[in-house]
């Protein structure tokens, strides 16, 4: 039970997400906050929850994308519920083990509110969307945060608790460099492009990717260093 938890469900849960996300893409039919003329989706140009669109900025019909988009959110539940299991391995170290599951429960309920972005089209409601994504963010960077000391307190090999410990600053940069960016709505196309450049949003969109590739990155290498916890606490 340990290893299908605490192992296979998060390797799984990253690998499907990516997939998912990657074929989405290709799927998307085209159009960004600041040229509805564009043909298909930008890595640079586009961000994630685009996907989620009902329709694209393009006004092209965009129900491949989002239903991929929706199933991935909702499969990186699990991953959710895994760092409850995940935490229990900490159990050696009590401050260790509070920290883990303060961060398992943190990370939960941010996969929670991830799930509300794709049901939160921001083309439908721009402000539910924006809500909902701002506390998946705060809470999956408390949880791991809270994770990261767990680890640096356990048994675990150092490298896992360097990796998180470079997460937690890209979390840092993003909030410091990002976070005070105001968030317009795209439909109010004027109001968008007198406020953002395109430089701006290129920032904003690879900021963001380079958290999301992290964070999985991080997920997929941290459950490489579980397995002296699951031998101590079977």
């Amino acid at each position: 039970m340990n290893r299908f938890w605490c192992l296979y469900v998060p390797r799984f849960t990253v690998i499907f997400f990516l997939v998912s996300i990657c074929i989405a893409m290709l799927l998307y039919p085209g159009g960004n906050h600041l040229e509805t003329d564009q043909i298909g989706y930008s890595l640079s140009k586009n961000f994630i929850s685009e996907l989620g669109r009902f329709k694209t900025m393009s006004d092209d019909n965009n129900f491949f994308s989002a239903f991929l988009f929706i199933i991935a959110s909702f499969i990186n539940v699990l991953q959710g519920i895994a760092f409850l299991f995940i935490a229990k391995l900490f159990h050696q170290n009590k401050i260790s083990y509070v920290f883990a599951i303060i961060g398992g429960i943190c990370i939960l309920i941010g996969n929670l509110f991830f799930v509300g972005v794709c049901l939160t089209p921001e083309d439908l409601f721009f402000d539910e969307h924006i809500f909902v994504a701002q506390n998946g963010f705060n809470f999956a960077s408390l949880g791991i945060f809270s994770l990261s000391i767990a680890v640096i307190l356990s048994r675990m090999k150092n490298i896992y608790a360097l990796i998180s410990v470079v997460l937690m600053i890209l979390l840092v940069i993003y909030s410091i460099t990002v976070g005070h960016i105001p968030e317009i709505n795209p439909s109010d196309t004027v109001l968008y492009a007198n406020t953002y450049s395109m430089e701006t949003q290129i920032f904003k969109v690879i900021m963001q990717k380079l958290i999301v590739a992290t964070l999985m990155m991080f997920v997929f290498t941290f459950t490489f260093g579980l397995n002296a916890l699951i031998k101590n606490h079977d």
